[in-house]
């Protein structure tokens, strides 16, 4: 029997067997005919028609948005990466008011372990919130 034919196969006598809700789920979909799957779904005039112009919308002004607020990232792009790995950020180049913070965390090999396999925010979860980075 051909899966994708739209004949329907003829009628099995069921011995009750074990499984005969599954057969009958099987026959059931076997019965539904098939679709025309040579258009994409937005192209098979369904019920209701897909709000395409909304979604341009929407995304357009997405885009600006996220334009506009990621705009300036570059100028603090120093803090983050700061933030991002403390263990090779130059301590100089840091801020004064992080520089004693960050020299000590550099030097604590406990922490400087503990950030290796852990992700970034599992980290700073786990350091001291009254002393490192706050």
């Amino acid at each position: 029997m051909d899966v994708l034919s739209s004949e329907v196969p003829p009628k099995k006598k069921r011995t009750g067997g074990l499984f005969p809700s599954l057969l009958s789920s099987t026959d059931l979909l076997l019965q539904i005919p098939p679709t025309n799957t040579s258009l994409p779904v937005w192209e098979q005039n369904p019920a209701v028609p897909f709000p395409a112009e909304k979604c341009v919308e929407a995304l357009e002004m997405l885009k600006a948005e996220f334009g506009v607020r990621f705009r300036q990232l570059h100028v603090n792009a120093k803090e983050i990466r700061l933030f991002q790995n403390p263990f090779v950020a130059d301590i100089d180049e840091a801020q004064p008011s992080y520089q004693f913070e960050l020299a000590e965390l550099q030097n604590c090999d406990v922490l400087k372990d503990a950030f290796k396999p852990n992700s970034l925010i599992d980290f700073y979860a786990a350091s001291q919130n009254d002393t490192y980075l706050t």
